[in-house]
Formats: structure tokens, sequence, C-alpha cells
């Protein structure tokens, strides 16, 4: 599946609806200065665990985190000249493409590792939240509901 410009600003929106009003069932151990515990730098993403208490989808942080801080670059409609020197075909903008380098992705962006994006990118807290959905297996609203 592919998300328009139209569909992204409106998860977008729903994300930040989501996080405004917040929700008690969805609530996570923070560590210290918000953020999720994480012990360990993982060497490898096969040592990433999933926690059983996940909540978390596509829907409500991984689709908002790649529009937010990848698909700027990383998205199969941009020109090569737009893509900021990313390469052609590490595109994220799919929830297949996603998985399919899940591993390319928390090598870069998730838990401790922090070469993407290279300028500005997200808080620990949600790199964290990023090894831990790709670690759970990207899933999807849908998904967790088997």
């Amino acid at each position: 599946m592919r998300f328009s410009a139209e569909l992204r600003a409106a998860v977008l929106v729903l994300a930040a609806a989501a996080a405004a009003c917040g929700s008690d069932d969805q609530s996570t151990d923070l560590g210290e200065g918000g953020a999720p515990p994480v012990d360990t730098e993982y060497e490898t993403f096969n040592e990433r665990p999933c926690p059983d208490d996940s909540y978390l989808s596509f829907e409500s942080f991984g689709g908002p985190f790649l529009i937010t801080w990848c698909n700027g670059c990383h998205a199969v409609g941009l020109p090569e000249a737009e893509r900021q020197g990313a390469p052609l075909g590490v595109d994220f903008d799919d929830i297949g493409l996603i998985r399919a380098q899940a591993e390319r992705i928390w090598a870069r962006s998730g838990d401790h590792n922090l070469t993407m994006p290279p300028v500005a990118g997200p808080e620990d807290d949600e790199r964290a939240m990023l090894g831990e959905w790709l670690a759970c297996g990207a899933p999807t609203a849908a998904d967790m509901e088997e």
C-alpha cells in the first residue's frame, strides 16, 4: 500500500490529536527524562527484543515517525535530485518496504543508532520506540488485533 500526501497529512493530524489527548491504556514505564528504559546497546537487530506489552503500531507510531523523520528523502515518488543523497530504492512509504528494510532502518535510526537522519534527528525516547516497533515486526493495528 502506498501513501498519498493527503493520507500522510491525515496520519500526522491523527497522531498529533492522539498525543494531545493521551491514554492511560497506552502508558509505558518511562525512565529518566521520559524515555523508555533502554539498558542495552544491542549489537544487532536480531538481539533487540520485542516487549510483551508493546502497544506500538504503524498507525500510532511507525507511520507518523517515518513521515516526520524519513519520508522527506526516502519516498518512492521523490526524484533522485530531491532525495538529499538517499539511495534510490531505499524507500519507507509502504508497510511492505518498511518491514523488508527493518534491520536497515534500525541500524541507522533505532535505539542507540544515530546516523539517520543526518541532521536534527528524533529524541532518544522516539528512537527507543522505533527500535521496539521494528523489533516487534512493525505491526499495524490490524496485526495487533489478531
